[in-house]
């Protein structure tokens, strides 16, 4: 980890410590089992802002996709997520993106238009959603929340076809076999070793080197 940061530089060390380290103490509130953090942010198509209440009120399941494009694999991922929204459209689940990037708007959207996603994009504003939900910027974060509004499951930055890993997520398993034989060795904190974080998949970069 020591050589990792030296070679970011100090500045930029200081920021991936104080992000790993705000991340880690959402990690302590986005446990399953808990109240997920309530947001209010505007649609991506038409500026409407949703607030978590009643999105989460209106559905028995909802998925939350945090995602931006500066992730290398998000826009399959996403893909993967519209053909289980289409399949699963009638079936009381919702699924919902949440964008943080800082770029263009008009850019973000036109993306998510030129590749077929017709699931709703929420623009998280300043990124304060993110940072409560634990979600890393450039990579893919899942979170399934109930019409209670409680967390029912999180996959972070999973790899891998999303559509046996969202049914894994409804059906209570905490990562699919195909997410957790692509993620890293000490990656996954299961549930006999670390029962304050049973239900979290640790991945991406930042997270793995932080942990080891």
């Amino acid at each position: 980890m020591n050589n990792f940061l030296l070679r970011k530089g100090p500045a930029t060390a200081l920021v991936l410590i104080a992000s790993a380290l705000s991340a880690l103490t959402a990690f302590a509130q986005i446990q399953p089992g808990n109240t997920a953090p309530p947001f209010e942010l505007p649609l991506l198509d038409s500026g409407e802002y949703i607030s978590s209440n009643d999105l989460f009120s209106a559905y028995a399941n909802t998925f939350l996709i945090f995602w931006d494009s500066g992730c290398p694999h998000c826009v399959q991922s996403l893909l993967d997520c519209e053909m289980f929204y289409f399949d699963r459209a009638d079936r009381d689940i919702a699924i919902y993106g949440i964008h943080a990037d800082v770029g263009s708007m008009a850019d973000v959207y036109q993306l998510i238009k030129s590749n077929g996603i017709t699931f709703p994009q929420l623009w998280d504003i300043g990124g304060g959603t993110v940072r409560s939900y634990g979600a890393a910027l450039a990579e893919f974060t899942v979170f399934l929340v109930n019409q209670q509004g409680t967390i029912k499951a999180v996959e972070f930055d999973p790899e891998g076809d999303m559509r046996p890993i969202l049914e894994a997520m409804l059906a209570g398993r905490t990562s699919s076999p195909e997410a957790a034989a692509a993620a890293p060795a000490g990656a996954a904190i299961d549930q006999a070793s670390s029962p304050t974080m049973a239900g979290l998949i640790f991945k991406g970069d930042l997270r793995t080197r932080f942990l080891a």
